[in-house]
């Protein structure tokens, strides 16, 4: 039988690599409560940590475990619309860039003061066709340009 394995007399380096390649959900939720935000970063990115650990992670101390628990393509939308009234705008960036945002998440973020979340949102196929004709508007050239694009490519895929 293997031993529960003694993560404080490893390595930062090897940390990481567990955190990166484990598939154990209970061993990825110790890694969560590492005192190196490098390690919480790859356990946020791992596609085993349950619920519970990237919800965790999701109002860690640090906005860079913060934007990778928003980046993560495991991220589940019900956190992913926690995360996008965010206090750091790398973390809504993020958010808004993730494609398993919820449209009504998308929505919420449309008045972002900070034009790279509304860039980021106009880039985003999940964002409602009204959303995107309103960012049209946008006060920002590549705002506007990010949402035709985007508009123009959903309505190309629903002629084909």
């Amino acid at each position: 039988m293997v031993g529960i394995i003694d993560f404080m007399k490893l390595s930062l380096e090897e940390r990481i690599e567990y955190a990166k390649g484990l598939i154990i959900p209970s061993e990825l939720s110790r890694l969560a409560l590492d005192k190196d935000y490098e390690v919480r970063v790859e356990v946020a990115y791992n596609p085993c940590a349950l619920f519970h650990t990237r919800l965790m992670l999701a109002h860690d101390r640090d906005s860079r475990v913060r934007c990778a628990v928003a980046d993560s393509e495991s991220t589940e939308p019900y956190i992913l619309s926690t995360l996008a009234g965010d206090s750091n705008f790398n973390v809504c960036i993020a958010t808004a860039n993730n494609k398993r945002t919820p449209p009504d998440t998308l929505a919420y973020l449309l008045d972002d003061p900070c034009w790279y979340v509304r860039y980021a949102l106009a880039k985003n196929v999940n964002s409602y066709n009204d959303a995107l004709v309103y960012l049209l508007y946008d006060d920002v050239e590549a705002v506007r340009e990010a949402a035709m694009e985007t508009f123009e490519s959903m309505m190309n895929i629903h002629v084909s």
